[in-house]
């Protein structure tokens, strides 16, 4: 996902998921582009555990609200 402004092709951030089989947790992370070995700046813990075959895709504002993408 691009940085609000990015100027360079790592300029984002890289999103996840992670599944933790054994506790029944689930959560999302998100990962600097350009500093991965500093891991996670943020994650986020979800109500439930997901599938561990779930996929996703980057919805901007404009999407979510009206149904279609601001590009």
């Amino acid at each position: 996902m691009p940085r609000i402004g990015a100027t360079a092709e790592d300029d984002g951030y890289l999103v996840s998921f992670i599944i933790d089989e054994a506790a029944g947790t689930s959560e999302c992370v998100l990962i600097d582009a350009q500093q991965i070995q500093a891991g996670p700046v943020v994650r986020i813990a979800l109500p439930h555990k997901i599938c561990s075959g779930t996929h996703s895709f980057w919805a901007d504002r404009d999407f979510l609200r009206n149904g279609v993408s601001a590009a």
